[in-house]
């Protein structure tokens, strides 16, 4: 048997106009026997939760880490891919308005991250 842990990062998107709060779960990791050396292979997991839903979705192929990965999509992208698993019938309009804030929050997280790697 063979165990591996991985970490989950959470985000909580508070305080947006217009929409209740927001809670993110990423988990991603760089798949070592895919990667080559200039050319890295990413995957990751997103799972946002608002009012009594949750919806998730795993990437296993991205050519960049996965906050990069889903800034640069499009909300239709990221909206079809996180209502493939969902019963539930929730208005696009507003799971974009959701995805955008997702988007902003994760361009926050990494310039964070630059700035604190000393790397603006």
């Amino acid at each position: 048997m063979k165990v591996k842990q991985s970490e989950v990062k959470k985000i909580t998107i508070t305080e947006l106009e217009n929409l209740d709060p927001i809670t993110v779960y990423t988990e991603e990791w760089q798949d070592e026997k895919r990667s080559k050396p200039d050319d890295p292979y990413y995957q990751g997991r997103v799972t946002i939760i608002f009012w009594d839903t949750a919806l998730t979705y795993f990437w296993c192929a991205m050519a960049k880490p996965l906050k990069e990965f889903f800034i640069n999509a499009s909300p239709s992208y990221i909206s079809d891919k996180l209502l493939q698993q969902s019963s539930k019938k929730i208005d696009k309009e507003r799971l974009h308005e959701l995805i955008n804030a997702v988007k902003d929050a994760f361009r926050e997280l990494l310039k964070k991250d630059k700035s604190e790697s000393g790397n603006i």
